[in-house]
């Protein structure tokens, strides 16, 4: 049996994928499994070329679009290996990672490895270094992690490690038993929901604290591209979080909710923004944003809880939610509390 099988799922990547290709070395104990999900560039030719010339590489073709989720479930399905690697098309592995993720997976005894990146903007500047992001928590409790994801507690970094499956290799016996897949109807957050589906398994966890991947926070993408439709994506998202919380009990459901509302609404603004909207228009309509979402979220959820860069932000849109008396109790009760 082969010991590694890295997926990486490519949609219009002909400018990034053979540096990701070739960042994975020569180690021969692996296949390499490239889902080619119907690009509009030449990315189709590429694999068929790098295939060619790389007998570890496997290729599949969609004849249509698809999308993320569907190409990584095929990837998971047809991977070989004993343990499976998730990797971007984008993105890169360190010099000599590889080799070294299969010589500490020959000790493992766990479910799953959990490993630190690099991030690295495609707008560095000559010279700009780049710095390791440490998230290696040791937390396994399927409520703790599922809590990490939306920055509750002072973790916020692991919490939006835990909402990406690169940086983590995964048993292929433990993920075919848990039966867990990438939801294909999620345009946006689909790494999210099959984390914490997955950790609901209660998988055996290992965090090694070494850096073997790179992230790159430059490439455009569904959030950080201004879209009209990004309202719509972000919602996909939460609603997939109200059917997980009647899954997973236990957890801060409310924080955990409203702090996703405040990224979503953050995110959301300073996409109007870029598309040419006045700030006041924007303001208001952030505010009729959060304002019609269908929870009663704000009147619960536990500020303490917060990180505590969200937490000023949070009392503020909170005291527009609830009624004028309500409001004025909350605020005396927090300026109070902040003396």
């Amino acid at each position: 049996m082969l010991k590694l099988s890295i997926i990486i799922p490519v949609y219009n990547a002909a400018a990034t994928l053979k540096s990701t290709v070739e960042s994975i070395g020569t180690e021969e104990e692996l296949e390499i499994l490239l889902i080619e999900d119907a690009s509009a560039d030449n990315s189709a030719a590429l694999c068929r070329k790098l295939a060619q010339n790389d007998r570890r590489i496997r290729c599949i073709f969609h004849s249509q679009n698809r999308g993320v989720s569907a190409a990584r479930n095929e990837g998971m399905m047809q991977a070989k290996g004993k343990w499976v690697l998730f990797a971007d098309a984008d993105d890169r592995f360190v010099p000599g990672a590889v080799r070294q993720i299969l010589t500490y997976a020959d000790r493992l005894k766990t479910d799953l490895l959990c490993f630190n990146c690099l991030f690295e903007s495609r707008t560095l500047r000559p010279g700009q270094s780049i710095a390791p992001r440490q998230f290696c928590v040791p937390k396994h409790l399927a409520v703790q992690l599922c809590e990490d994801l939306y920055g509750l507690q002072s973790s916020r970094f692991c919490g939006e490690m835990f909402r990406a499956v690169w940086g983590k290799l995964f048993l292929r016996e433990k993920l075919l038993q848990s039966g867990v897949l990438f939801p294909p109807d999620m345009p946006i957050g689909e790494d999210c929901i099959f984390l914490m589906r997955f950790f609901e398994t209660a998988p055996k966890t290992e965090f090694a604290d070494a850096c073997w991947y790179v992230h790159c926070t430059g490439a455009p993408s569904a959030v950080r591209s201004a879209k009209p439709n990004l309202l719509t994506l972000q919602m996909h998202e939460y609603r997939a979080l109200l059917l997980e919380k009647t899954r997973l009990h236990g957890a801060d459901w409310d924080t955990m909710l409203y702090s996703f509302l405040l990224h979503a609404a953050e995110s959301w603004a300073a996409n109007e923004r870029r598309r040419g909207a006045k700030a006041q228009a924007v303001y208001r309509r952030t505010l009729h944003y959060l304002q019609n979402r269908p929870m009663d979220v704000p009147r619960r959820f536990d500020p303490a809880r917060l990180h505590r860069s969200e937490r000023a932000r949070a009392r503020f849109l909170q005291f527009h939610f609830l009624r004028a008396e309500a409001a004025a109790a909350t605020l005396l009760a927090w300026k109070r509390a902040t003396k």
